[in-house]
């Protein structure tokens, strides 16, 4: 649970308590698509969806709830990912650097 990191790195929570199998937070009723969604056309309750070889597929939906992901590229940094988690070099935005985070606190 990404938000807690910054907790996690300030010794204020346990890095423990962060950590779940994403298909155990979704309820059972729900349809949990992990698809990327290429467009949105609200007024047809309905988006596009990224299939093989790119192409889409249309899904129409009731009620959507959408969480838009974060890919973190490191290596868009030179020499950033031999480094992160040693060399006082951290980031909140991972779950081991978050715990090497408390450490360089508690220096």
């Amino acid at each position: 649970y990404q938000p807690a990191w910054t907790l996690v790195g300030g010794r204020a929570f346990d890095a423990a308590q962060t950590r779940a199998d994403m298909a155990s937070l979704i309820p059972e009723q729900v349809e949990w698509i992990q698809k990327e969604a290429l467009e949105f056309v609200p007024e047809k309750n309905e988006l596009r969806l990224r299939e093989e070889e790119g192409k889409s597929s249309p899904l129409r939906y009731k009620r959507l709830v959408v969480a838009p992901g974060l890919e973190l590229d490191w290596g868009a940094i030179e020499g950033l990912e031999p480094t992160l988690g040693r060399n006082g070099v951290t980031s909140n935005y991972d779950f081991s650097s978050c715990q090497y985070t408390a450490e360089l606190v508690e220096q």
